[in-house]
């Protein structure tokens, strides 16, 4: 990951000198994009500072590798990577993809939506990442089994009807393990599919058939009251690495709560620290919304 950064800022012009600081802001002025101050420049430079290139300070430590040191770097570490995957895991392909393209979505020549949801089923964009990948099938498996054992006690008929909402529910990576969680246990439910996405319900659609999965929008960050939805409907509220990305947590939980009955759950599976390669990934988020604010204004 850190690789690919420092390629990136090679290829936007900008250069450092050893022993002497460096400001986040003088990076962002390099970039053609003329990115501001974002969490993803922030984060960049975190890493950079995790790996000695620069302290906390901002005083760099070690020369700024050529474009040229950074292929070569990245070439042994990718044959590295081959023995331990095999060549072919969703997450590997998927860093790679973004890598690749990072300086194009610094530069502004390429949206970054485009290399994270490709059109083209063949490339490996998040998709994939999310229903593929040994990492994050641990979150969805783990998910399921914490769902499993609350509702365990409510299996068979004579217990009436769940009713579930999904959010942030995204390509279904989470979705589909928790239904089959449901049939064997035999747990009768309504599931309220969601996302802020009709992108992603209009395929949840296609991959769920189902009279009991219904696919809405849904934006947590908004009254749910004021979308459509009924106050106090829901046994169960759930979601996978979704609240970390929301800008006001307190917020967000007090929307879920107002759609939860008494005495309802909510299971939420998320992440508390960075991890680089979600930095790299789904940091790029960040500079999508920033091109569109540019574009807006």
């Amino acid at each position: 990951v850190t690789m690919y950064i420092l390629k990136c800022v090679r290829e936007c012009g900008w250069f450092w000198e050893v022993d002497k600081p460096i400001s986040q802001q003088e990076w962002a002025e390099y970039s053609t994009a003329k990115l501001p101050m974002t969490k993803i420049v922030n984060a960049w430079v975190e890493l950079l500072i995790q790996d000695s290139f620069l302290t906390k300070d901002g005083i760099a430590l070690k020369p700024l590798p050529t474009v040229d040191e950074c292929d070569k770097i990245l070439q042994d570490l990718s044959e590295a990577v081959k023995k331990i995957h095999d060549g072919d895991d969703p997450a590997v392909l998927f860093v790679k993809r973004c890598g690749q393209h990072l300086t194009q979505i610094c530069q502004g020549k390429i949206n970054s939506l485009a290399v994270l949801f490709p059109e083209d089923s063949n490339e490996v964009g998040a998709a994939r990442f999310y229903n593929d990948s040994e990492w994050y099938k641990v979150f969805n498996v783990m998910s399921a089994a914490v769902i499993a054992d609350i509702v365990s006690p409510l299996s068979g008929k004579g217990h009436g009807v769940m009713r579930v909402l999904e959010v942030g529910a995204g390509t279904g990576a989470t979705t589909n393990e928790v239904l089959a969680k449901f049939s064997e246990l035999e747990i009768y439910h309504q599931y309220d599919y969601t996302d802020i996405s009709p992108v992603f319900l209009a395929e949840a659609g296609k991959r769920f058939s189902s009279p009991s999965l219904t696919c809405k929008v849904l934006n947590i960050e908004e009254d749910p009251l004021s979308q459509g939805y009924v106050p106090s409907s829901y046994d169960m509220v759930l979601g996978t690495m979704v609240i970390h990305a929301v800008k006001d947590m307190t917020q967000t939980m007090m929307h879920l709560r107002s759609i939860l009955k008494d005495g309802g759950l909510v299971v939420i599976t998320d992440m508390f620290e960075t991890m680089p390669h979600l930095t790299l990934t789904f940091g790029l988020l960040e500079v999508s919304k920033v091109m569109e604010c540019k574009h807006l204004s």
